[in-house]
């Protein structure tokens, strides 16, 4: 019985040790699973933060990159404060500074002056006339001087290559235009000089449009003001100014020439200004119309 009993026991044993386990299979199964949904999690969160590209450095280097990282960001900080500046003064308007090349010393008084189209010339008006000024020897080309004639305002256009128009107005209102040819001055005519003081017209402004074809004159009298328009013979000017250079070879002709004359174009006034009425109302109106014959 102890014999049989022993045998019986054994094979059970036998049995019950070859014999797998479900539950470890299925523990064992559930532990892959796992592993694997962990393993595809990280390699997602992987790609999708750029820092895991990078594998994390042991101290003291991570101190090291970390102070680095502080002296690069103080640093583009500065940078981005200058770029700031440097374009805030670039956008601000700065008005520019030149040093003169030559003193010219000059005795009188100077009101205005202009210069040259092709900057070959500076023209300037004083107590005692005109001056015109070389550029190239930063001396005085010609003057035009009469007593009593200040001249307070100047414009200049070019004619031809040698040859300008200067357009004048003086301190009385006279308004003058020259010619300036050859390094010769002309005086070509005065506008609207008359011997009467008291019915003078006194010009405001004179100046030549660009070619010295047109020029324009406003002038006031009386409190009342207007605009004249001129037409200039230019093409006859040339001819007569060349005939005239070789007739008078001196630099200075402070008479008016004998040249053709101007022509004006039209004379605007300004539109007369509507003072109103001194009716009331309008049945006045209405009133005045029905008793009217």
């Amino acid at each position: 019985m102890c014999a049989l009993s022993e045998k019986t026991r054994t094979v059970s044993i036998r049995n019950i040790a070859i014999t797998p386990s479900p539950p470890r299979v299925l523990l064992c199964c559930r532990r892959m699973a796992l592993r694997r949904t962990v393993s595809t999690e990280d390699e997602e969160e992987f790609l999708r933060d750029p820092d895991q590209l990078h594998d994390h450095l042991p101290q003291p280097f991570r101190a090291i990159e970390k102070a680095v990282d502080v002296v690069v960001d103080r640093a583009w900080e500065v940078i981005l404060q200058r770029e700031k500046i440097r374009s805030a003064d670039q956008t601000r308007s700065h008005v520019p500074s030149h040093t003169p090349l030559r003193e010219i010393k000059i005795s009188e008084r100077v009101n205005c002056l202009a210069c040259s189209d092709d900057g070959r010339y500076i023209f300037l008006g004083h107590t005692h006339g005109l001056s015109v000024i070389s550029t190239s020897c930063f001396t005085p080309a010609c003057t035009w001087e009469e007593g009593g004639a200040e001249i307070t305002s100047i414009h200049s256009t070019r004619l031809r290559d040698t040859t300008h128009l200067l357009s004048t107005v003086d301190n009385m209102g006279v308004p003058r235009l020259f010619a300036l040819h050859a390094d010769r001055i002309y005086l070509m005519t005065v506008i609207s000089e008359t011997d009467d003081f008291k019915q003078r017209n006194i010009c405001v402004k004179f100046q030549v449009s660009r070619g010295g074809y047109v020029g324009a004159a406003t002038f006031t009298c009386r409190g009342s003001a207007w605009l004249q328009v001129y037409r200039f013979p230019t093409e006859l000017w040339m001819t007569e100014l060349h005939i005239l250079t070789q007739q008078r070879p001196e630099n200075l002709i402070s008479e008016e020439q004998q040249l053709s004359p101007i022509v004006m174009m039209m004379k605007i006034k300004p539109p007369r200004v509507c003072l109103g009425t001194t009716v009331k109302s309008p049945f006045e109106i209405l009133k005045g119309q029905m008793t009217a014959p």
